[in-house]
């Protein structure tokens, strides 16, 4: 069995059910962009003129937060729920037994207590999902094993399908200590009930590159041909470890900070600053972070000038085309609002800085998680 604690899947349960994990980066930055990600692979299937169902085999399923996505797009998409054929697979009884309790009475819905390393579900799949960084619990052998196992059932079953594989980036600036390992001691010290006492488990962290030449390998074992592949970073400056300062004592509590802008709080603009050193890496990473953090400050610099606070950001240029725009759009709400009215600046702000992750996101493993897409043929 993958290795974690059973007092750590407890206390894993307990956050996931609490009110205070859907702080406003979790709703509006990091379920949104997974919501927008899973859309587009279901659009792409039910679409289709020969559309009867969908079937979803969700790996690490937790208490079903994967199963939440999909009935919300179905309903968005205004296709029945019933169309849904969904089993969730995990290897935490707490987690399963949750997930039972939540999704009792629904149709077509399914939880298995198994890991995945021992073998999958063999019927047919349309989308072989995980939403929750399972595959970072095994070593890259392991990883490979189940891949395999997956890509001789696309195989067997001789279907197209799509696969969705999340982990751990392996460059986020949230454990910059680790970037020269690719598996390590990882602690989910964010988790607050458990943050003295919490027992450490492996994790493997992935670069693109890496997975890329995983996957090859395992398509080629399986005799499967991958169509497309294409990666996603998603939370490059929000994720949960920068509020902990456990793997990188340099960076302040950005996720904090976010939330504090869509809060209205009176957030201090200069800790926002993206300026942490950062260690060797392969050369697109270092390009990126050069890139990024130019854009980043940008915006934040001219925030400042905006509150008439700029001794402390002289210096940082504030004439990129995102900074200009951004400019522009928060002086022209001010100028049709009301004395009654909330200055604009914050939430334009937070939304800018949002926007600005997914358009300059590379998918190469700079944040806290790092999601592949592949669209495999069984031949």
């Amino acid at each position: 069995m993958i290795s974690m604690p059973d007092e750590t899947y407890k206390t894993a349960v307990n956050h996931y059910l609490s009110p205070k994990r859907q702080d406003n980066v979790k709703v509006k930055w990091e379920r949104q962009f997974s919501r927008d990600l899973t859309q587009k692979l279901v659009s792409k299937l039910v679409t289709q003129s020969d559309f009867k169902s969908l079937s979803v085999i969700d790996f690490g399923c937790g208490i079903g937060e994967g199963l939440t996505l999909f009935y919300d797009i179905f309903k968005e998409l205004k296709i029945d729920q019933n169309h849904l054929n969904y089993i969730g697979v995990d290897i935490s009884p707490e987690m399963l037994k949750t997930a039972s309790q939540k999704w009792q009475g629904f149709n077509n819905v399914e939880f298995l207590l198994q890991d995945f390393r021992d073998g999958i579900p063999d019927h047919p799949s349309q989308i072989y999902y995980s939403c929750g960084v399972p595959y970072s619990h095994l070593t890259q052998e392991e990883m490979f094993g189940v891949l395999v196992n997956i890509f001789k059932a696309i195989k067997c079953n001789q279907t197209e399908s799509l696969i969705l594989i999340d982990v751990l980036g392996r460059y986020s600036i949230e454990w910059i200590t680790k970037w020269s390992e690719s598996r390590w001691s990882y602690r989910m010290s964010f988790l607050a009930e458990a943050a003295d006492s919490q027992t450490p488990m492996s994790m493997t962290c992935y670069y693109a590159p890496e997975l890329t030449q995983l996957f090859d390998e395992a398509a080629k074992q399986s005799g499967c041909e991958i169509l497309s592949l294409d990666f996603y970073d998603r939370s490059i400056m929000v994720g949960r470890h920068t509020t902990t300062n456990e793997y990188n004592p340099y960076i302040p509590a950005y996720r904090e900070l976010v939330n504090s802008l869509y809060e209205l709080e009176a957030t201090d603009l200069q800790k926002l600053l993206l300026n942490c050193p950062l260690p060797d890496a392969p050369q697109p990473v270092k390009a990126f972070f050069a890139t990024f953090a130019q854009e980043w400050n940008a915006l934040i610099a001219t925030a400042a000038q905006l509150r008439s606070e700029t001794e402390e950001f002289a210096g940082i240029c504030t004439d990129t085309s995102r900074a200009m725009a951004f400019r522009e759009m928060v002086l022209t709400q001010r100028s049709v609002g009301t004395s009654q009215q909330t200055d604009p600046l914050e939430l334009l702000l937070a939304e800018q800085l949002r926007q600005l992750e997914i358009e300059l996101q590379p998918g190469l493993g700079i944040s806290h998680t790092l999601i592949g897409v592949l669209e495999v043929k069984g031949v």
